[in-house]
């Protein structure tokens, strides 16, 4: 999903009092011959929560090279400076979000503009459908993929909302190969999560636009239901047979399980090719798929790891959960704790000796049910843990063989955001960029040289609230004074260093 910025231009129209809307924005809405270079904005009638909306999920845009961006001390206007490509079709499609006073926004708004003087003819176009009960396709929307949305990161060239009756059209599509998404925000929260359980989601196979439009799509909306591992065993079973014929099923997990031992999604591991190869079968309730494992460390582990030879004589998952919240899960995930952490339950089954169970178990090699509860804090990149409990159980019975439980400090949050001075200053040929979060969030570093050239990218991706840091190397670079930036979307802070070689 290339960047997303809550920075992102939106035009909503005014339907209701009490809900967040846009009342201008610049460029229009099928704006045309568009600079290459130019400021955005959007002016809110309210202030926006820029935190309600969350990158990969609620924002979506093809727009990947964004100089700089402020917001207005109102929390009203968003601005950013963009650098555009000619000739092409730019989208921004905002899903979900809130303003600080708590208005949310229920009807996503999807904007188009291009650097061309016209835009692309064809178009997809199709109906998406509900059989949820009291879940109906109004206010979803449709995403348009041009790679497969199997990927971790799938590359959006459009959005597109779904009307009233179920009717969608995406419009200015080029000739490719696609692949559609249709969600909605059916529990109210401002946010997209179908793994939550509440929020609808359809996937749709993959279409090849070829010199004429496409209709007749049909996405029907489902919502993600947990399965028990059992449910899930027959489906990998199956999916499995597309590997090949040495495969060898190592083990089970998943990290989303409730305390009733049922999960949005278990992955079942296999090595294969000789030991030369890995994969991960996910099995979701809505869109299950194959991923390759890359990680040479854990192939490595895998192969060392004994096959698991007989999963369907093991415990049920229902049935390990009981034992496990009666011999203290229960009491754990009831303790008082700081209301920034979140509970997180983790299984797995198989022989655990080349995990993070190996020093519990009295019998390496052997297969066994592990449980953990964690609480900690949900990065956008890691779960960081404070608080943990492990359960080691019988691989037949689920019977609980043994338990653990480990505290750690919490991390002291800075209380601001702040970007300090590089060390060493003046350098050669390299220094240390330091800075503070105070929240999650988007963050880019980025050095300039004097006459406002960009000169490096440091940082561009999601971080977790605390002390971070990254190093530049100015070895390419001539000596002189370098300016660097550290922006979030409602923050900037540049600060300057000098290179003496």
């Amino acid at each position: 999903m290339k960047y997303f910025y809550v920075l992102l231009f939106l035009l909503l129209p005014p339907i209701l009092l009490a809900q967040l809307t846009v009342v201008s924005t610049s460029p229009a809405n099928n704006a045309t011959n568009v600079p290459l270079t130019l400021t955005t904005s959007t002016v809110f009638n309210l202030p926006v929560d820029t935190m309600s909306i969350e990158y990969e999920r609620n924002v979506f845009t093809n727009i990947d090279s964004i100089v700089s961006n402020t917001i207005s001390p109102d929390k009203k206007t968003i601005s950013a400076v963009v650098v555009l490509k000619p000739n092409k079709v730019y989208f921004s499609a905002i899903v979900g979000g809130r303003a600080t006073t708590g208005e949310k926004l229920t009807s996503p708004y999807v904007l188009y503009f291009t650097t061309g003087s016209s835009f692309p003819t064809l178009s997809v176009s199709g109906i998406v459908t509900s059989s949820i009960p009291g879940v109906t396709p109004q206010n979803a929307i449709v995403g348009l993929s041009s790679t497969s949305l199997d990927n971790e990161s799938p590359s959006f060239v459009s959005w597109a909302n779904v009307n009233a009756n179920g009717t969608f059209q995406i419009p200015y599509v080029s000739n490719g190969k696609y692949w559609l998404v249709a969600a909605k925000d059916v529990d109210g929260d401002g946010n997209i999560n179908p793994e939550a359980g509440s929020d609808a989601v359809a996937f749709g196979d993959s279409i090849l636009v070829n010199g004429s439009s496409i209709t007749g799509i049909v996405l029907p909306l489902q919502q993600m239901k947990p399965k028990a591992f059992a449910e899930a065993l027959s489906i990998a079973d199956s999916m499995a047979r597309k590997l090949p014929s040495d495969r060898v099923l190592k083990s089970i997990r998943t990290n989303r399980v409730d305390s009733a031992g049922r999960a949005d999604k278990w992955d079942f591991v296999y090595t294969h090719s000789g030991n030369t190869g890995a994969t991960e079968v996910s099995v979701s309730s809505v869109n299950s798929k194959i991923n390759p494992i890359t990680d040479m460390g854990y192939l490595s582990s895998l192969i060392l790891t004994k096959p698991l030879a007989n999963p369907a004589t093991a415990a049920a998952s229902t049935l390990v959960m009981t034992y496990v919240e009666a011999g203290g899960g229960r009491a754990f995930r009831m303790k008082s704790v700081p209301n920034n952490l979140v509970l997180q339950i983790e299984m797995v089954l198989g022989d655990l000796s080349y995990t993070d169970y190996v020093m519990m178990s009295p019998s390496p090699g052997t297969q066994y049910w592990g449980v953990t509860y964690r609480f900690g804090i949900e990065g956008p990149q890691m779960f960081t843990t404070y608080l943990e409990k492990k359960f080691l159980c019988n691989f037949s019975t689920g019977a609980v063989v043994k338990s653990t439980f480990v505290e750690s400090p919490l991390q002291q949050v800075p209380a601001v955001t702040r970007l300090h001075q590089n060390y060493p200053n003046p350098f050669n040929p390299s220094t240390t960029i330091t800075y503070d979060l105070a929240r999650s969030s988007f963050v880019t570093v980025k050095v300039y040289d004097l006459l406002g050239r960009e000169v490096a990218v440091l940082v561009r991706t999601e971080q977790d609230a605390g002390t971070q840091s990254v190093r530049f190397d100015g070895a390419q670079s001539a000596n002189g004074i370098y300016y660097y930036v550290l922006e979030l979307p409602d923050y900037r802070e540049v600060r300057h260093m000098v290179l003496m070689k």
